[in-house]
């Protein structure tokens, strides 16, 4: 009984002692990283700036297009309207409609490839 009481404790403890020597080692690891935020730009920052590009881009390419594309554009990729109901609304098919909403896809493509946005 006394053995495993003793087993049972030295385990605790080598437990203890190694949760304690991580979080020390994890405290200077934050130091280290905040003195690097001055000379490295934040990840989150980055990605934001990137995104600001993109939707600058798009706003952009959307200004290009006219005004029955334009809204074709987005109200099937902002509001989600299916194909088969803006093609109904414009009289055409729904194949007709696909090809032309992927013409724009297209043309939006080239465009942020042109800007040079990987895709």
């Amino acid at each position: 009984m006394f053995l495993q009481l003793g087993r049972i404790t030295r385990n605790l403890s080598i437990s203890r002692f190694r949760k304690i020597r991580a979080a020390k080692r994890y405290a200077g690891m934050e130091v280290l990283l905040s003195e690097l935020d001055e000379c490295v730009p934040d990840s989150m920052t980055q990605l934001q700036l990137e995104q600001r590009i993109i939707t600058e881009i798009i706003i952009r390419w959307l200004d290009s297009l006219d005004r029955e594309e334009r809204i074709l554009f987005i109200r099937r990729y902002w509001y989600a309207d299916t194909v088969k109901e803006l093609a109904a609304e414009q009289g055409m098919t729904a194949n007709q409609m696909a090809r032309r909403m992927q013409q724009l896809r297209k043309s939006l493509r080239l465009t942020l490839e042109k800007e040079g946005v990987e895709i």
